[in-house]
């Protein structure tokens, strides 16, 4: 049940178990201008959630 909690909070995306805690893991497989700005990707652990910020940016031409 804890982890079905977890990948809803999530908001899609998968979890993997990593030593006591469940990880966000954001696959990307293709990338349109829609889609540059900011992610968060994060862990959930008893203690509560932890972030960080990662940006998709467009290549230089």
């Amino acid at each position: 049940m804890r982890k079905n909690l977890v990948t809803k909070v999530m908001n899609g995306t998968t979890t993997q178990m990593k030593n006591d805690s469940y990880w966000s893991i954001l696959e990307i497989k293709s990338v349109k201008s829609a889609d540059y700005g900011t992610y968060a990707c994060g862990v959930v652990f008893e203690g509560g959630i932890q972030y960080e910020e990662t940006h998709l940016m467009r290549p230089n031409a």
